[in-house]
């Protein structure tokens, strides 16, 4: 037998694979039926082989009523990769600079999700680089502030740990958007 014959049958829909399952549940333990069809010598020559096919078919069809629930090798991959990014990202809010903790503690203050700040600034640059806040488009211009939003993460992770960030007073250059 063609081994690629034999994955096409383990590729089959449920939809088939029941009813081939059911087929086979029949042969093998509906006496009357398989005696009433003749087919006793049948199944008493090949009665293991039908039992084989038996359990393989109700796998298979346990498998794919299952196989949705269960993440694939790089779903859980993306999974730990995204812990690690965050982790890595928390781990940086704990080593913020003073500048850093007075323009975090800015979006806190304000309660907002954009601010605009000059983008030519070393430390929100530094920021946007650690991927703590975006910018919000791609038409910052010379000289002029940048709408620039902090990450839900970052937001979150701030608003639980207060003692990260400057809340103390808005720092006078920020109001002027100028750090």
């Amino acid at each position: 037998m063609d081994p690629s014959k034999l994955m096409e049958w383990v590729k089959l829909s449920p939809r088939y694979l029941v009813p081939i399952g059911l087929g086979l549940g029949l042969l093998l333990w509906a006496t009357p039926l398989v005696n009433g069809l003749r087919l006793a010598p049948f199944v008493a020559k090949f009665g293991p082989y039908i039992g084989a096919a038996f359990l393989l078919d109700w796998l298979l069809v346990f498998s794919a009523v299952v196989s949705p629930f269960i993440p694939t090798s790089d779903q859980l991959r993306a999974k730990l990769e995204q812990r690690a990014k965050l982790r890595a990202g928390q781990q940086r809010l704990r080593e913020l600079t003073p500048a850093e903790k007075a323009i975090l503690g800015a979006y806190l203050q304000q309660n907002t999700n954009t601010l605009y700040l000059p983008w030519q600034n070393g430390e929100v640059m530094g920021l946007v680089h650690e991927g703590i806040i975006a910018f919000v488009h791609s038409t910052a211009r010379d000289g002029l502030p940048a709408p620039l939003n902090i990450q839900p993460w970052a937001k979150r992770y701030l608003s639980e740990h207060l003692e990260l960030v400057d809340l103390s007073a808005l720092p006078a250059a920020l109001e002027r958007q100028q750090l």
